[in-house]
């Protein structure tokens, strides 16, 4: 009943919002052309049963060997065009979808309409991994059955082969306790959007981190030191003893080779501190600064820099709603407190307000080499992530886009890179601030953004973030 082999023996979730070439009810041969058609759509066939058969076709979705869906569909019988066989097809078009209606919305069904209340029936609802069964029944008894997974196992190659990412989840201070943030719900709520490309995503782990102010930053207006000279510091970790600490600058000197420098003389001087350099490169910004005993408060006194075009000094970091989350925060957030595993997407859920004309933003490997601290990290806005479909329900599934895409992808808007300009597709602009997760909401994604997802964060790729495997294995 299901005539495919290889990669293209699957089924996939659409990705197609369910009102757009559905028929309800159809005869043998469709109305719709190869160019309206849904390759994702299917509907069940048998040949060499003769008219006049009382056919159905009973479809099924199980998942863990438990029955998660059944519906028998009437059938229509015809002669095949290529050979002249007679078959019979099921009456209804089924369309797999992945999004569907949590608890909390029940008691009201008139804000939003979700993915599988579209025509019911043949609004399938799955998850990657379960199994299509398709039984067809001949005058009440069981004639043949067949199966496909929806999607290929993940041990396979190929655009309809399962990939596996991962999310460890951080959250900031200051959230709301009525609103908690959910983790489990949010990395469900970002397996919706993504199944339609055959990704899926596991939660690593998940925290609450205070954060800590334990940098030391190195500019120079000039580019390089103009003379010979010396900086020093005092150092004080945590509860620590205070130590001094200095460092010979040399004429010529750029801010790395300073701060390079300062790091090294700090972790040998320092007991039981290990200090590294890292560069903060923005539009407007460019500097290198010293991060001092990750994860935990330091002190910095007694601060001096000779010659005078030298500037070391700790800056001041935001992390309330009230004061505003920049660029430097994120970056010196990311190097402190991101999981040690280069294969996960670190998402801090950050209080609203927190991002400046943002819902939420995101670093992928372009910025290892400007903004390491932003390499595959996501801050995020508390409402998106607190489990309520009626407050920014696609922002999670959107910024994960920007890190698997690496930026701009194939087809994104000039005037908005790493967007795309169709609004029905989660990567629009307008996808970050939807209010309901109704299935006309800018969801979708396309063939050529999954083949970019596995291209530019699939193995073979350097840092790659999704796998063929689990997590631990």
């Amino acid at each position: 009943m299901f005539a495919k082999t290889g990669d293209e023996a699957a089924l996939m979730v659409s990705k197609l919002p369910p009102d757009v070439n559905l028929e309800e009810q159809v005869g043998f041969e469709s109305t719709f052309t190869s160019a309206d058609a849904d390759p994702d759509t299917f509907r069940p066939q048998v040949t060499g049963i003769q008219e006049g058969s009382d056919v159905r076709f009973r479809v099924q979705v199980v998942r863990e060997g438990q029955v998660e869906y059944e519906h028998e569909f009437e059938a229509v019988f015809g002669m095949l065009p290529e050979d002249e066989k007679p078959a019979y097809r099921g009456a209804k078009h089924l369309r797999l979808v992945s999004n569907a209606r949590p608890p909390e919305l029940v008691p009201f069904p008139e804000i939003a309409q979700y993915d599988d209340e579209y025509l019911e029936e043949q609004t399938i609802l799955v998850k990657l991994g379960d199994t299509i069964r398709a039984t067809v029944l001949v005058d009440g008894n069981v004639a043949d059955s067949t199966t496909l997974p929806v999607g290929r196992p993940a041990s396979e190659n190929g655009l309809k082969a399962i990939r596996i990412g991962y999310i460890n989840f951080i959250e900031l201070p200051g959230l709301s306790p009525s609103l908690p943030p959910q983790p489990e719900t949010t990395v469900d709520r970002i397996n919706e959007d993504w199944a339609q490309v055959a990704i899926r995503f596991d939660l690593a782990g998940a925290s609450t981190i205070d954060p800590v102010a334990n940098v030391i930053t190195v500019k120079n207006r000039a580019g390089t030191a103009s003379a010979d000279g010396t900086a020093s510091v005092t150092v004080a970790p945590g509860q620590g003893t205070p130590t001094p600490v200095m460092i010979n600058i040399f004429a010529g000197d750029t801010e790395e080779q300073i701060a390079q420098r300062l790091a090294s003389e700090i972790s040998n001087t320092v007991p039981g501190v290990t200090a590294q350099h890292y560069p903060h490169r923005t539009q407007n910004e460019d500097f290198w600064f010293v991060l001092v005993d990750k994860g935990n408060n330091v002190t910095f006194s007694n601060i001096s820099s000779d010659p005078a075009d030298v500037f070391i000094q700790p800056p001041a970091l935001n992390y309330r709603d009230e004061d505003k989350i920049d660029f430097l925060a994120g970056n010196v957030l990311g190097l402190n407190f991101k999981d040690d595993d280069a294969r996960t997407i670190d998402m801090f859920a950050v209080p609203n307000g927190a991002l400046p004309g943002a819902y939420g933003r995101a670093g992928h490997d372009e910025h290892q080499f400007t903004l390491p601290g932003w390499q595959n990290t996501i801050l995020i806005i508390e409402s998106a992530v607190n489990g309520n479909d009626a407050s920014n329900p696609l922002t999670a599934g959107h910024e994960v886009g920007h890190v698997l895409f690496d930026g701009p992808f194939d087809g994104s808007d000039p005037a908005s890179p790493g967007h795309s300009p169709d609004p029905q597709n989660l990567m629009s602009v307008g996808s970050q601030g939807g209010e309901l997760e109704d299935f006309r909401e800018g969801k979708r994604l396309t063939n050529e953004q999954n083949e970019d997802a596995r291209t530019d964060s699939a193995t073979p790729t350097p840092v790659p973030l999704l796998h063929q495997t689990g997590h631990n294995e």
